[in-house]
């Protein structure tokens, strides 16, 4: 694990030197499941919305758990967008469909 973490750690510094701009790297857990709520939660979130934009990762439900996390623990009440590109995993766009999540399509060229 610690050759892992001096790889990571290695990359994460090479990466800032190339691009000048910071990296910064968050452990989270897996599933929603292992989330405590945040202690003081945003509440009142009214004409507020979150967007997550880009590809759907079917790897671990990472999307998926993600839009749980960010429901359970800081926006409760507030709308999740994800947008996506046309084709992306039907599977995950299900689940999504079935938290009766808004989604859109951003259509790359």
């Amino acid at each position: 694990m610690f050759f892992i973490k001096q790889i990571r750690e290695h990359t994460r510094l090479i990466t800032e030197i190339i691009s000048g701009e910071f990296t910064t790297v968050h452990k989270r857990p897996i599933t929603a499941i292992h989330t405590n709520l945040w202690s003081e939660p945003i509440k009142k979130t009214r004409g507020v919305a979150v967007v997550m934009q880009g590809p759907l990762i079917a790897a671990n439900n990472f999307t998926l758990e993600t839009i749980k996390i960010y429901k359970k623990t800081f926006f409760p009440d507030t709308i999740i967008i994800v947008s996506t590109w046309h084709g992306e995993n039907e599977g995950v766009l299900g689940a999504i469909k079935k938290r009766r999540l808004k989604y859109s399509y951003v259509w790359n060229n």
